[in-house]
């Protein structure tokens, strides 16, 4: 899949311009990175946006922006207000002055870029710009607007395209001074200094970084290597619901009608005599052709056999699905009816034991009345 471009736009050279797209020239895709989960069930954990003081939970469209002044004191700005000062998208780069790229302090290199041509139109003046700037060796200058924030962006002749790097304001930079500042004016021993020429003469190499090694990526990678099962666990499935199962089955009336026809179709193609019928007429057809067989009628009689081969797989599974589900229904009909027998069993006894009570009840009853 070919990447997705981050900016597209024009670039524009006093009255040329170009259409033309920015990729990202270095990503951190590649990076191997961890989510953090739940220990005991293995799920991802999720944050909340939850207010620091009440610990409620805030929608999205309830939460401001704010600029610290003091501790815990803000200054809040809505959507509509950062909105009215944002800046127009005017979709161009316009390169307003050339300079020499040695003179472009390293320190302020931000984020390179690769810019291409985006579309065979703008081909040949994206070719001018470039090999203008390559010609005279210098490094062009201009602004673009990603998001709401313009960058100052230099540009450079790469190969057939261009590398724009993003440059760094002098507000985002740091005083050397407040670093190098401390550090004492010592002479180095001529010696010493000689011995260290030395080894740099030694040491001297080419610029190769397919030479550099992420070690602690290559251990990652290997980590996770090794505790990487060789097979996926199987998914488990819901329990069966056993004899519901059998009324959960569709009935030809449930089915759509073409779906009814390849279930009778799986009916009748399940006898031996069919296949053997379909097969003799398959080479029939083959033999008695006048114009020969070309790869549609292969095909066509590939697709045929295909169909009967699953028709016949299908309906085998259906009926022995049919007859599983009658040996449950069986085995639970076989028990309910020894529980009705054990529930005629019981009535009848005691029912006996009543009629051999009654008489005893009754004498009870006249010798009672032969004393009153």
């Amino acid at each position: 899949m070919a990447p997705r471009a981050y900016w597209k736009g024009y670039l524009k050279l006093s009255l040329v311009s170009c259409p033309i797209a920015l990729y990202p020239a270095a990503s951190n895709r590649e990076k191997i990175s961890f989510h953090q989960l739940h220990k005991q069930t293995g799920n991802r954990i999720k944050y909340r946006k939850t207010d620091a003081e009440t610990g409620e939970e805030v929608e999205s469209g309830d939460i401001n922006k704010g600029y610290e002044i003091s501790k815990g004191e803000y200054i809040q700005l809505d959507p509509e207000e950062l909105g009215a000062i944002a800046l127009e998208r005017n979709r161009t780069i316009e390169i307003n002055e050339f300079v020499p790229k040695a003179e472009i302090d390293e320190l302020y290199l931000n984020r390179p870029y690769f810019i291409v041509p985006d579309g065979e139109l703008g081909q040949q003046a994206f070719a001018v710009i470039r090999d203008a700037i390559r010609q005279k060796g210098m490094v062009a200058l201009g602004k673009v607007v990603f998001t709401t924030r313009e960058h100052v962006i230099a540009l450079e002749a790469r190969g057939k395209g261009l590398i724009g790097m993003t440059l760094r304001y002098p507000y985002q930079m740091r005083d050397e001074n407040e670093y190098f500042g401390h550090i004492e004016d010592e002479n180095a021993p001529q010696d010493m200094l000689e011995l260290a020429s030395r080894i740099v003469e030694i040491k001297r190499g080419k610029f190769d970084p397919t030479r550099f090694e992420d070690r602690y990526e290559v251990a990652l990678k290997d980590l996770l290597q090794k505790k990487q099962p060789a097979e996926k666990p199987p998914k488990v499935l819901a329990p069966s619901k056993g004899l519901e199962s059998k009324r959960a089955l569709p009935s030809s009336a449930d089915m759509p009608p073409f779906r009814t026809l390849l279930t009778k179709m799986g009916v009748l193609t399940s006898t031996p005599v069919f296949f053997v019928l379909a097969a003799v007429f398959m080479a029939a057809w083959a033999f008695f052709s006048s114009e020969g067989i070309g790869w549609r009628e292969i095909a066509t009689m590939a697709t045929l056999f295909m169909t009967i081969l699953i028709q016949r797989a299908e309906h085998r599974d259906t009926q022995a699905l049919h007859a599983k589900l009658d040996e449950l229904i069986k085995a639970d009909g076989g028990a309910r009816n020894e529980l009705t027998e054990i529930d005629k069993k019981d009535a009848e006894e005691i029912e006996r034991h009543r009629e051999r009570s009654r008489p005893n009840r009754d004498n009870r009853v006249k010798f009672h009345h032969e004393c009153n």
